[in-house]
C-alpha cells in the first residue's frame, strides 16, 4: 500500500495572474487573497446548496457513526470560520491540496471543494465504515451539487480517502493545507501528524478543532505533539451541530508564510512566535494587562477567558443556593 499521498490529478485553474502590475508580493498576495475570497462570497448559494445536499446523503447513508471513535459535525457557519481562515492566514487557494485528518464523510473537504475550488482534496480516516459510507455520500453529494449547474465539473479523485491509520504514512506527499478535528483521537495520533506536518515541505497551515486550552501555554501544548517552527494565527468557538457542543478552532501555520490578516487582529493574537524574545513575551503580557480582565472574589484579575472554570461552577452553584 502507498505510504504517502500521491497527486496525480492535473491543475484545474490556479493563482489570479496579475500581469502587467506593478506591485509588490505582498500587494500581490493581498490581491490573491481578496480575488479568493470574492469567489468563496459568490459561490455562496452553491455552498447553501452542498449543505442541503449533505443532510439529504447523510440520511441515505445512515448517518456518519461508525465503530471507531466519534461522530460530530461542525455547524456551516462553523467550517466557513476555518476555511476563511485557512484562506486568509494559511494562504489556502485553486492551488491547494486539503486534507483531512478523521475525515468521516468528509464535508469539510466538500465545503473547501464547492467555496475555494481548491485542487484537490484528501482524506484519512481509521474507521472502515465510515470509510465506505464516506465514499458513497462525496460522490453522490458532487453528483447532485453539479446538477445545480456549477462553472466547472466539481469531483474528488477516486482514491480521495485512504482507510488506515496517520501513523502508518511515511508523508503527506503534495497536501498543503490540513483540517482535524480531535476529539476522540489518540495523543500517538496527534503526535504523528505533528511530525509529518513540520517534516512537510509543502504544507502551510492547519486547523485544529479541539477542546479549548484553558489556562495553557498553546506553543508549548504544540511542541509536545511535535509540531515544530509554528504559530497560531487565530483562534476562534464553533459550534457543533445538532448537540450545541462549543470546541474551539485553532489556526496553526508554519513561520514564515505570509499571513494576510489585517493589523488590528495580528495584534490582537494571543500567542507569540516561537522565537519570540524575553522583551516580546514581556511587551506581550504588559499589553495583555492594559486590555483588562475582571476581578475574582478574592481580588485577582484574570482575563476573562482564562477565568478557572471550576471557579465559574463554584460561583454558580452558590447563586443556585441562595436562590
Amino acid at each position: 500500500a502507498p505510504t504517502s499521498f500521491a497527486d496525480s490529478r492535473e491543475e484545474r485553474g490556479g493563482l489570479v495572474r496579475l500581469e502587467g502590475l506593478c506591485a509588490s508580493k505582498q500587494t500581490q498576495a493581498t490581491l490573491v487573497r481578496m480575488a479568493g475570497a470574492g469567489e468563496a462570497k459568490g459561490a455562496g448559494g452553491l455552498v447553501r446548496s452542498l449543505y442541503l445536499a449533505m443532510r439529504s446523503m447523510e440520511n441515505k447513508v445512515g448517518g456518519g457513526e461508525g465503530i471507531e471513535g466519534i461522530y460530530g459535525s461542525i455547524t456551516e457557519s462553523g467550517v466557513t470560520k476555518i476555511m476563511e481562515a485557512l484562506a486568509e492566514f494559511g494562504g489556502m487557494d485553486k492551488s491547494s491540496t486539503l486534507l483531512d485528518v478523521g475525515a468521516g464523510l468528509g464535508r469539510p473537504l466538500l465545503h473547501a471543494l464547492v467555496a475555494y475550488g481548491v485542487k484537490s482534496i484528501r482524506g484519512i480516516e481509521v474507521d472502515p465504515v465510515k470509510c465506505q459510507k464516506a465514499k458513497v455520500f462525496v460522490e453522490k453529494t458532487l453528483e447532485m451539487v453539479n446538477k445545480k449547474g456549477t462553472e466547472a465539473e466539481l469531483e474528488a479523485d477516486e482514491d480521495w480517502l485512504q482507510c488506515r491509520s496517520i501513523e502508518s504514512l511515511d508523508s503527506l506527499g503534495p497536501t498543503t493545507h490540513v483540517y482535524t478535528f480531535w476529539e476522540g483521537i489518540p495523543v500517538v495520533a496527534k503526535e504523528a501528524l505533528g511530525a509529518l506536518f513540520s517534516e512537510s515541505a509543502t504544507c502551510k497551515a492547519i486547523a485544529v478543532v479541539q477542546r479549548a486550552l484553558r489556562n495553557k501555554d498553546t506553543l508549548l501544548y504544540l511542541d509536545q505533539l511535535g509540531f515544530t517552527g509554528v504559530e497560531v494565527a487565530k483562534s476562534f468557538p464553533v459550534t457543533m451541530s445538532g448537540s450545541g457542543r462549543t470546541f474551539r478552532a485553532y489556526i496553526i501555520c508554519k513561520c514564515g508564510v505570509p499571513r494576510f490578516g489585517s493589523t488590528a487582529e495580528r495584534e490582537k493574537a494571543p500567542v507569540l512566535d516561537a522565537l519570540a524574545s524575553d522583551e516580546q513575551v514581556g511587551e506581550a503580557i504588559q499589553q495583555k494587562k492594559r486590555r483588562g480582565g475582571v476581578k475574582s472574589a478574592r481580588g485577582q484579575k484574570h482575563s476573562q477567558s482564562s477565568i478557572p472554570f471550576m471557579k465559574i461552577k463554584k460561583f454558580a452553584r452558590a447563586r443556585r443556593q441562595k436562590s
